[in-house]
């Protein structure tokens, strides 16, 4: 789904939202979601949800939320609600692609063509262009996402870099994202990909905005983004060097991979490896990110292994005693 789209979209709908008499929540979640704070809006429209399950708008953009704080599981959920409440709705047509991905056909129609949009696939769409490569080998699943606001556009160094990474990954992990069908997607930044979403909160860690991280891995989808959003504007900062952006790299080919492989970062032994180790370290003081749950520092462990460089992930190696051996052993590395 084309994020940048929906966001276009929220107007028109905010009209017919606001017309409708008693839904406070629903206007405070609205209001909530146009500052962009999706958490605080997630509070309105859940509630507002409780009492009107069958309210469309509300399930629409809970589902919107929770795409955009990372949590892809909910997301579905909301967007099947969607197909539910009226499958032949635009807010139906919206999500159909992105349903798309993970096997869900919904049978919604445009209300231009009349055709199954999960059907038709547009490049320029950040989200249709993974799926178009998604049947080609590991290595041609790179996108390069042109820049808008006259940001400067993806480096060809960079391109290089992650060729290089995956050339330099083990045969067994580079197999397993080739069939597990992951992808790489390299943009300036978030804002090139989805305008207006860059001062989202990051998830798991406060005072960090979208726009600021260097990479994000959605499932199987790896995001790669070379420069740093500036807070409350479309300006970039200069570009990261290599070294970083290719640690970013190996760090959020960890999370896929952990995606691929049935989630083992959240299974009971890692997690109270886990425990066990936050209870013996002062990691929580030194990097509450990697303190925040099994999957993370797991993932720092995963990309140390993997050949990353970075401060982070040699936090993790030191304090997670436990849970170092376990992620070694999975990835039989």
């Amino acid at each position: 789904m084309n994020l940048s789209n929906v966001i276009k979209v929220v107007p028109t709908l905010l009209t017919l939202i606001l017309s409708t008499p008693a839904l406070a929540n629903a206007e405070q979640g609205i209001a909530e979601f146009n500052k962009k704070n999706y958490k605080a809006a997630l509070v309105h429209f859940n509630e507002h949800l409780r009492a009107n399950p069958s309210d469309l708008n509300s399930a629409y953009y809970a589902g919107i939320c929770y795409q955009m704080t990372g949590n892809t599981s909910e997301a579905l959920k909301f967007y099947k609600r969607v197909l539910e409440i009226d499958p032949k709705s635009r807010h139906a047509a919206a999500v159909s692609p992105f349903l798309a991905r993970y096997g869900i056909k919904s049978g919604a129609t445009s209300s231009t063509t009349g055709t199954s949009t999960a059907k038709t696939l547009d490049p320029k769409n950040p989200f249709d262009a993974i799926e178009l490569v998604r049947s080609l080998p590991l290595e041609k699943r790179i996108i390069i996402v042109a820049p808008k606001f006259n940001h400067p556009a993806v480096s060809s160094t960079t391109v290089r870099t992650v060729e290089d990474v995956l050339k330099r990954l083990p045969d067994h992990l580079y197999r397993t994202l080739d069939e597990g069908k992951a992808t790489i997607t390299i943009a300036p930044n978030l804002i090139d990909k989805w305008p207006g979403t860059s001062d989202g909160n990051k998830p798991k860690i406060f005072n960090v905005t979208m726009g600021e991280e260097g990479a994000r891995a959605y499932d199987a989808d790896i995001h790669i983004y070379e420069r740093e959003a500036i807070r409350n504007s479309t300006q970039l900062k200069e570009m990261r060097s290599q070294a970083e952006i290719r640690n970013n790299l190996l760090w959020v080919i960890a999370h896929a991979l952990d995606h691929i492989m049935g989630n083992y970062t959240t299974s009971a032994k890692f997690v109270e490896a886990h425990k066990l180790d936050l209870e013996r370290s002062d990691i929580r003081s030194i990097n509450p990110y990697m303190a925040y749950d099994s999957t993370e520092a797991s993932a720092g462990i995963a990309a140390y292994l993997l050949g990353s460089t970075d401060e982070h992930v040699l936090q993790a190696v030191v304090n997670f005693h436990r849970l170092k051996p376990l992620v070694k052993a999975k990835l039989k590395l």
